[in-house]
């Protein structure tokens, strides 16, 4: 039995491996759909002024190491805070990925830019709500992968490419 469950275990580990890659990949696809709705060098002088995309958020999406504890695996895969180092005044890693993932680009919804930078204020602590007419980058990825059934086809593409037959 304990042959089986190493066995089992090393197999899952690999499923795991492939299954994170392609979640991050999914979460990629999103940051990537955000950075392509808005263009900041629309206003030139204003752009060298101001703002100068450095795509760090682009990037952002990591996987944590796997972890093991008993018979369960685990890896997480997350957008690293840490990994945002902007140097502009006023700029913000949690601010800016908060604001992102309602939809905002700098606190403007880019649709409405005439109505000006939505308030810290309201969407601080942000569970998902949308600000703005922007990509979510969090909660779209997640909502496709969870509610929609996208993580269970990854794991079973990624079970059967290892050689596990999952149903």
């Amino acid at each position: 039995m304990e042959q089986l469950n190493s066995i089992l275990h090393s197999k899952i580990s690999t499923v795991l491996e492939l299954v994170s890659e392609d979640v991050k990949k999914e979460v990629d696809k999103y940051l990537q759909q955000y950075y392509d709705e808005y263009d900041p060098s629309f206003g030139k002088s204003m752009y060298d002024l101001f703002y100068h995309r450095t795509n760090q958020l682009r990037r952002c999406c990591k996987i944590k190491n796997f972890k093991s504890v008993g018979n369960i695996t685990s890896v997480e895969i997350y957008l690293d805070l840490d990994s945002l180092n902007y140097v502009s005044q006023g700029a913000d890693a949690y601010k800016s990925i908060v604001s992102a993932n309602a939809g905002l680009h700098g606190g403007y919804d880019i649709a409405n830019i005439s109505n000006g930078q939505v308030s810290w204020s309201k969407i601080s602590g942000n569970t998902g709500a949308s600000y703005g007419s922007g990509t979510q980058i969090w909660k779209e990825p997640v909502t496709e992968l969870i509610n929609k059934g996208k993580l269970i086809e990854i794991f079973k593409k990624c079970a059967k490419q290892r050689g596990l037959k999952i149903e």
